[in-house]
């Protein structure tokens, strides 16, 4: 959690000086979708670094990934931080780069 912190500063000062920053994670993808809630409740991934014990994030879209239920991810992700994003979208911008392993969870 600590590193997830230090990392969020770091994108953040950097974010200051550029219009967007993009960085590499290795994420977990639970096998079920939860509901988020923002302007209206939508579908969201719920995702943990693979250290996490616990769910620590919550993900609305991964671009290039297709999510079927009952599979848990083990995903590499491009992270990019939009300085300026359009109206009422998320200055968050995740992209698949690949899938590491996939795994059947009953």
């Amino acid at each position: 959690m600590k590193s997830l912190l230090v990392v969020l500063f770091l994108l953040f000062v950097s974010t200051s000086f550029s219009q967007s920053v993009e960085y590499k994670v290795r994420l977990v993808i639970s096998s079920e979708m939860i509901q988020c809630e923002g302007e209206m409740i939508y579908p969201c991934f719920q995702a943990k670094k693979e250290t996490d014990p616990y769910w620590t994030m919550t993900i609305d879209y991964i671009e290039g990934f297709e999510f079927e239920p009952g599979i848990e991810y083990v995903l590499d992700l491009n992270i990019e931080h939009i300085s300026q994003p359009k109206q009422d979208a998320s200055s968050v911008k995740y992209t698949l780069v690949q899938i590491v392993e996939k795994r059947n969870i009953d």
